[in-house]
């Protein structure tokens, strides 16, 4: 019964009053990350809260990468098993940074060289950065979203967090590190999707609703 619905995803809705698509994504301009020539960094960021702690699941397959690669990791302000993951963390080798409450994560993004996030909405900044990503989805309800976005070809679909397919992050990275010109092509592929007004079409949305709703029954 609602006058207005808007749905930020890729994913678009047809319906009277119903609001989706590219065109609605919240995402304002943001700077572009230059070519990629080497997969070394990579950041994992999984929302404020990583209620599924999706980010110590996928400790195990990436405790197998070899030691040329540094991860940084993103812990948002509400997540629950900061001392539990620091406490796994002291049994890996592989290099890494932690990142608490961050507010600038475009910053982190431009470091990076590849994004490891959760069917939230960082990666739509990062597809808008050009930063390719590897994207684990909250729920299988979810499923259908990513995918429909990851066939845009800036980023891989690995599955939902309850998924085996978790456990072939190793060789997604792998792969990648050794075939630099998908980099490229998943770079390419993000370029000029989302033109930055997705926030000035749902607040043009929202003041017609208004005055049509509101304002000319007063007046």
């Amino acid at each position: 019964e609602a006058d207005l619905t808007i749905f930020p995803e890729v994913t678009s809705i047809k319906k009277n009053k119903v609001y989706s698509g590219k065109d609605y994504v919240l995402i304002p301009k943001l700077p572009k990350k230059k070519k990629i020539f080497k997969l070394k960094r990579i950041l994992i960021s999984m929302g404020g809260s990583d209620p599924h702690n999706i980010t110590k699941k996928i400790l195990k397959p990436l405790s197998k990468i070899n030691n040329d690669i540094e991860f940084n990791i993103v812990l948002g302000q509400f997540y629950k098993y900061k001392k539990n993951l620091r406490n796994e963390l002291k049994k890996k080798l592989f290099k890494f940074k932690i990142y608490e409450n961050q507010k600038n994560l475009n910053y982190l993004m431009k470091k990076n060289d590849l994004l490891i996030t959760n069917s939230g909405i960082t990666k739509y900044e990062a597809f808008a950065m050009r930063l390719p990503s590897l994207i684990i989805s909250n729920s299988k309800k979810s499923n259908f979203d990513q995918k429909i976005f990851s066939n845009l070809g800036g980023s891989i679909f690995v599955g939902n967090f309850k998924s085996k397919k978790i456990q072939t992050l190793q060789k997604v990275i792998f792969d990648l590190q050794n075939n630099i010109k998908k980099i490229h092509r998943m770079q390419k592929n993000c370029k000029n999707y989302f033109d930055g007004k997705g926030p000035k079409r749902i607040l043009n949305l929202i003041e017609n609703e208004y005055e049509k709703n509101f304002i000319s029954r007063w007046c």
